[in-house]
């Protein structure tokens, strides 16, 4: 029997597309993201990363419902904690840079490759047997949400958000800000990093004391800022684009949910059941029920909501 071929990698056929792209239609940027900005808007991973953090090892391992009061714990020990507030701070950040640079159409490049390798790794496929939210199809599923409903919203609106492309896209970790260094001093580009940006404040230094893109950047005369920074540098109000974003993400949530469960009343559906046919892709990630925790996810990062039982809990103080 032969066995059939592995998938292709995303960041290999990226690859290959971009050799392919015409040149005629390519735009020049008006700023570079680096690519831990553009991955805070498509997954939720470090997130959820860090909440795993705060939860027993044993909820997620058991093949059992975790119980409420389980999660009211495990939710209120990564809300209280400095570091999940920083990187939910982070992430809102990125999210409502996003939503501006659309409304603006402003014309933004990335380091294509090194997105897509990555984003493939912090929300893989799910496994058999789960150990943390990022194996067991929750960030699996949020991110399929992003890239088939927010993202396509955002471009409709005006987002250009588009690969690089006199780069070597094959370049990884320090190769990579060199590159994104290179082509901001040459067209004299602002960059949009996180990079020296954690829980203790913003740094020009890594945590081995070597210069971060920020701290090389600075050197060489390039203008870097935080996400949150160029919201500043826009003059834009975070919280009143945070509730425009949510309000303008719930229509293609509800188009996305309905086009995946459409499907569900027809004879199709019952064949798709029989394991041989089983969309494994939908079935196994619970993608439908994360539709549905899309927005709400959105409010509490965006907005802090939360419920009853976080609600008189303020979060930690982070820079």
């Amino acid at each position: 029997m032969t066995k059939a071929p592995a998938p292709q990698k995303g960041g290999d056929l990226f690859l290959e597309l971009i050799e392919k792209s015409d040149r005629a239609l390519h735009r020049k940027a008006e700023v570079l993201v680096d690519t831990n900005v553009v991955l805070e808007f498509m997954s939720f991973g470090d997130l959820l990363r860090e909440g795993d953090k705060h939860r027993d090892i044993r909820e997620v391992m058991s093949f059992r419902d975790t119980s409420e009061e389980e999660l009211r714990r495990s939710a209120k020990a990564a809300w209280l904690s400095p570091e999940h507030r920083h990187r939910q701070l982070r992430a809102r950040a990125s999210i409502t840079l996003m939503w501006v640079l659309a409304e603006r159409r402003c014309v933004a490049a990335m380091l294509g490759k090194e997105v897509i390798d990555i984003l493939e790794k912090i929300s893989p496929v799910p496994r058999v047997l789960p150990t943390s939210l990022l194996a067991d199809g929750t960030s699996y599923a949020l991110t399929t949400a992003v890239v088939q409903a927010i993202h396509p919203m955002l471009i409709s609106r005006g987002l250009h958000l588009g690969a690089l492309t006199d780069v070597n896209h094959r370049a990884r970790g320090n190769k990579a800000d060199a590159e994104l260094l290179r082509l901001a001093q040459r067209d004299s580009l602002p960059i949009i990093s996180n990079e020296g940006y954690t829980v203790r404040g913003v740094s020009d230094f890594k945590t081995d004391g070597s210069k971060s893109l920020r701290g090389l950047a600075r050197d060489r005369g390039v203008k870097v800022y935080t996400p949150s920074e160029y919201l500043s540098k826009l003059g834009v109000d975070p919280a009143r684009e945070a509730k425009r974003f949510i309000h303008a993400c719930e229509r293609p949530m509800i188009e996305e949910y309905l086009r995946v469960t459409a499907h569900r009343s027809s004879v199709m559906w019952v064949i798709s059941k029989i394991d041989h046919f089983l969309d494994r892709t939908i079935e196994s990630t619970g993608y439908a029920a994360a539709l549905e925790d899309v927005v709400p996810f959105y409010g509490l990062i965006l907005l802090d909501e939360r419920d009853e039982a976080l609600e008189k809990l303020d979060p930690p103080a982070v820079r």
